[in-house]
């Protein structure tokens, strides 16, 4: 290039003689060469100034997301570096967790874990490579052990011959809190959290302490609702971090909020869980049961183990009564009622469509038969009917809420002599209160507000 301007000044610093050809096309070919050599310089230069500046940039990004990390770090009371060493989960003095993860090139910050708001604390201009974190000792002492971070990255801005370049950057966090009392519930949960009064829960709760001494116990009070004052279970002199309580019983429908109280050393942390209570359910079982006949009109089946419904064909019509004593029901608002029958077999694979009705006079199981049967109510209530089919060993339901409600707040004309079942054609042989097995005898299950 030196060259080219020496030329260039020999051509120029002629007297006013004018220009041979051979000057004028030295002139012509040196002239845009000159201008290249110019170009590429300052392209060089201006590559290089970008470059730079964009790796102070990146350096800058990765620098400041380090920074954030090791500011929530320095101030955690707990810090957990999991063994896949991409994930960093810190606790703070009021027990809110934040969990910083390495995903899709991305450190993504968690609080709280799984179920918080996700925010990025790396920026968008950053492709992470590498996020590697490295606790010291295995120990809950947060005093004893530091924190090593190295991140490494791509800056998305930074490239050179279309190649990008890594920056790596590492720092050491120590936590800042010394020999502080801290105290909070880590963990509360009621199991199962949903039910039918009374309703009785496991509640459980775990505490996270530390810089306290071994004489300072621990002091748990579990609560059925937020607002109550009075425990419903108190544990005092506790040497454990771990309490359960299995006594609190809800006794009426609704949604609270159950709390756990925890105190150690006269510092006091609380936690609450949702819990919701169903109305009371009650499983009956029949207090009286037989089946009626038709070829064997005189024949008393009230101590057979099994009832017998259907063979609607004017010869072998068969019927089965039942009754239950609804006294618990007195007086309640019933929600539900369903008459549950368990069956072993049928004479063929033909549906059966069995309709329970109201019996309207008296019987007795040890003397019904089919001669002396009560009689029954079609149209007051009307009770809507279950197809019953294949029934090999299975439960079939009938909706019996009407007729229990009237029975149940003695509604004129609702006297509870029991259902009558009525069938079709084929008959259906179902369990009877004698069933050697209790667990699949008939049962009136009713849902009610106390």
């Amino acid at each position: 290039m030196h060259k080219f301007t020496r030329e260039f000044k020999k051509i120029f610093a002629k007297n006013n003689k004018g220009f041979t050809l051979i000057e004028m096309v030295v002139v012509v070919v040196l002239t845009p060469l000159l201008f290249i050599g110019i170009s590429e310089v300052f392209i060089f230069t201006s590559n290089n100034y970008h470059y730079a500046n964009n790796v102070r940039k990146v350096t800058q990004e990765v620098r400041g997301a380090l920074e954030a990390i090791a500011r929530e770090t320095r101030e955690a009371s707990y810090v957990n570096a999991n063994s896949s060493s991409d994930i960093l989960t810190i606790t703070s003095k009021d027990g809110t967790q934040t969990e910083f993860k390495f995903q899709s090139g991305e450190i993504i910050a968690t609080s709280p874990p799984v179920t918080g708001t996700s925010q990025k604390v790396t920026s968008a201009q950053l492709n992470v490579l590498v996020f590697d974190v490295v606790d010291s000792l295995s120990t809950t002492n947060i005093s004893q052990s530091f924190i090593k971070l190295k991140i490494e990255v791509e800056g998305k801005q930074v490239s050179g011959n279309g190649q990008k370049s890594k920056i790596s950057l590492e720092t050491v966090i120590s936590p800042r809190t010394y020999n502080e009392k801290i105290l909070y519930i880590s963990s509360f949960a009621a199991t199962p959290n949903s039910g039918n009064a009374p309703f009785s829960p496991e509640l459980k709760a775990t505490a996270y302490s530390s810089g306290f001494s071994d004489s300072e116990k621990y002091t748990w009070k579990f609560y059925l609702n937020d607002t109550d004052t009075t425990p419903c279970a108190t544990f005092d002199n506790v040497t454990t971090n771990l309490q359960s309580a299995t006594t609190c019983t809800y006794n009426t429908a609704g949604v609270y909020t159950a709390k756990v109280k925890v105190t150690r050393g006269g510092i006091t942390s609380e936690a609450i869980v949702s819990v919701s209570v169903g109305n009371p359910i009650i499983t009956l079982n029949p207090t009286a049961d037989a089946s009626a006949d038709r070829v064997s009109p005189n024949f008393n089946s009230g101590s057979s183990s099994q009832l017998l419904v259907g063979g609607m064909d004017g010869t072998h019509d068969t019927y089965a009564l039942m009754k239950f004593d609804l006294t618990p029901l007195a007086g309640k608002t019933i929600h539900s009622a369903s008459l549950k029958l368990y069956c072993k077999t049928m004479e063929t694979v033909h549906i059966n469509r069995i309709r329970p009705y109201r019996i309207t006079g008296d019987w007795v199981e040890s003397t019904v038969t089919y001669n002396t049967r009560p009689g029954y109510s079609t149209t007051d209530p009307v009770v809507n009917y279950t197809d019953v089919q294949n029934c090999a060993n299975a439960w079939f339901s009938f909706d019996t809420t009407t007729l229990v409600s009237g029975w149940a707040r003695s509604i004129n004309p609702y006297t509870n002599y029991g259902f009558f079942l009525y069938g079709s054609q084929v008959t259906s042989y179902f369990t009877s209160r004698e069933e050697p097995t209790s667990t699949i005898r008939p049962q009136l299950v009713v849902q009610y507000t106390p």
